[in-house]
């Protein structure tokens, strides 16, 4: 035998067993499910950071030089 059949018989034997998984069944599990509104919250929170971080290091400043500018006037 090959070392490349021996891979073959490995490889298939592996995903054979992965074929046993419960994926499907636990998908929509309480546990799964409370663990999609944590991510929704953790996103969303996560974009609300990420605007006043946007905000804070480009309108901000840009602002503040137009402001800048116009009291030198």
């Amino acid at each position: 035998m090959t070392s490349g059949g021996l891979f073959s018989e490995i490889t298939f034997l592996h995903m054979d067993n992965m074929m046993d998984n419960r994926i499907v069944e636990d998908q929509n599990t309480q546990q799964q499910l409370g663990r999609l509104v944590a991510q929704r919250y953790i996103y969303s929170q996560s974009k609300k950071l990420l605007t006043l971080q946007t905000l804070s290091t480009v309108a901000i400043p840009i602002a503040l030089s137009i402001l800048a500018a116009i009291v030198q006037i």
